[in-house]
């Protein structure tokens, strides 16, 4: 009953922030991408910020040009849906996870595979590039993070929670100086594990939210490394100190999607639960200061581009939008 009476609360409040907020909506410019079949579960800008890659249920990966919105290339080769897509640093590779179990590495001028990396059991659900772009983690339901090398496509790592049973990997995420990854599990409470790479150890594992508040559904660090930001089902957006592992701020908004920071690190993005949404918020200010209305059903993945003047969200409603901020 206590939990029911929160749920109640927040999406009271949550409500309540939208028709305060809902005045910025119309204010925003944005594009709507058309071409996926099924459902958009993942989308990332390049890091030049000239292309968007989105991955679908459709089993492709699509690239498509930032500035006109018009589509450039369809990446076909998985046999399952495609969860999550992700840009090298330098922008030559794409690297897909799917629930296929394999990570698939695209070379993005001619849109081949050059690499098919096997060894999950259970479908991937997400995967991130080192900074260096040298190694790919991929997060599983099998429970394990595996670090592969990009050159060989082979596992150099694999990392399990030992003292969690079967706890599905839902995110992972690589710290800006690449000595560490954040992964978010789904279990019968909610773990945030971060890894340290090099010793092949868990650094950290933040395990402070308590029973029956089900799936971290993403982890993405601050720009400069010392905080993280996840979402989670039925409980609101947390922002934690990697160094104490303690929740410095809740954001009191239930999201569908990842969660993202801004280049700068002021703001964090999010597809909101009820409204179909997606949402910018303040963190210093600690409230919504624009609501993005277009979608027509649940927002999987929002994303900022580099130089934080756009905006992408990939929706159950099979489209990719970008927002002009």
């Amino acid at each position: 009953r206590k939990t029911g009476a929160m749920f109640a609360k927040a999406l009271l409040l949550t409500s309540s922030l939208f028709i305060v907020n809902n005045m910025w909506a119309m204010e925003t410019e944005f594009k709507k991408l058309k071409g996926h079949t099924s459902y958009v579960e993942s989308v990332v800008f390049s890091p030049d910020g000239k292309f968007i890659a989105s991955g679908s249920w459709d089993k492709t990966v699509r690239i498509w040009d930032a500035e006109t919105g018009k589509a450039i290339k369809t990446l076909k080769g998985h046999t399952s849906l495609v969860e999550s897509v992700v840009f090298s640093p330098d922008g030559k590779f794409i690297a897909s996870g799917s629930w296929d179990k394999t990570v698939r590495i695209w070379d993005v001028e001619t849109g081949n595979t050059i690499k098919t990396l096997k060894g999950h059991t259970i479908r991937v659900s997400s995967v991130a590039f080192s900074p260096d772009g040298k190694n790919i983690a991929s997060g599983s339901l099998d429970s394990t993070i595996k670090i592969w090398n990009v050159e060989t496509g082979k596992a150099i790592q694999t990392l399990e929670l030992m003292d969690y049973d079967s706890s599905p990997v839902i995110s992972v995420a690589f710290s800006p100086d690449g000595k560490f990854v954040a992964a978010g599990y789904s279990d019968i409470r909610t773990i945030i594990a971060i890894w340290d790479v090099e010793a092949g150890g868990t650094s950290k594992v933040i395990d402070g939210l308590g029973r029956n508040i089900y799936m971290t559904k993403s982890v993405a660090y601050s720009p400069k490394g010392k905080h993280i930001v996840s979402s989670h089902r039925n409980n609101p957006i947390r922002i934690w100190d990697v160094e104490t592992g303690n929740t410095i701020k809740i954001l009191p908004d239930f999201t569908t999607s990842n969660v993202t920071y801004s280049p700068d690190g002021n703001y964090i993005a999010y597809g909101n639960l009820i409204a179909d949404t997606v949402r910018i918020w303040d963190i210093k200010k600690s409230k919504i200061i624009k609501t993005l209305e277009g979608h027509t059903d649940k927002i999987k993945s929002v994303t900022y581009s580099p130089d934080g003047k756009k905006l992408a969200s990939g929706s159950l409603d099979e489209t990719v939008i970008i927002w002009q901020l």
